[in-house]
C-alpha cells in the first residue's frame, strides 16, 4: 500500500504475513514508479524517517551504490576475453543501466519540484 508519493518515489508500507493475518512492519519500501508499470525498488527505511529529505538521501547512496557496481561491471568486461562470461556481464548492465538513468531522472525531476515549489 502506497503511504505517500515523492514525484514518481513512492513509499509503501512493508507488512507480513502471520498466518491469516498481515502485519505491519515499521518499515518502507521506496519505489520509482515506470511507464512501464514496473517499479524500481531502492531501498527499505524505517517509517520514522518518511520524509522527503530521507528519501533523497537514501536515494543518492543507492545511486552511488549501483554507479560503482556498474563501473565495475563494464571494466570485468573489458578485461575479460571469455564470450560466456561477457554476455553475463552485459546482461547485468542492460538491466542496471536503465534503471540508474531512470533513477537519476526521476530524482532530478523530484528536485526540481522541490524548487519550484520553494520559489
Amino acid at each position: 500500500m502506497v503511504v505517500q508519493r515523492y514525484g514518481r518515489f513512492l513509499l509503501h508500507e512493508v507488512l507480513v504475513s502471520k498466518g491469516e493475518r498481515l502485519r505491519h512492519t515499521a518499515l518502507l519500501q521506496i519505489t520509482v514508479s515506470q511507464d512501464s508499470g514496473n517499479d524500481i525498488v531502492i531501498a527499505y527505511l524505517p517509517t520514522r524517517f518518511g520524509s522527503l529529505a530521507s528519501v533523497k538521501e537514501r536515494t543518492h547512496i543507492w545511486l552511488m551504490e549501483q554507479a560503482c557496481q556498474i563501473e565495475k561491471t563494464r571494466r570485468w568486461l573489458r578485461e575479460t576475453c571469455d564470450p560466456e562470461v561477457k554476455a553475463k556481464f552485459q546482461a547485468l548492465l542492460d538491466i542496471w543501466e536503465p534503471c540508474y538513468r531512470e533513477v537519476s531522472l526521476a530524482l532530478a525531476e523530484l528536485d526540481n519540484m522541490t524548487l519550484a515549489s520553494d520559489n
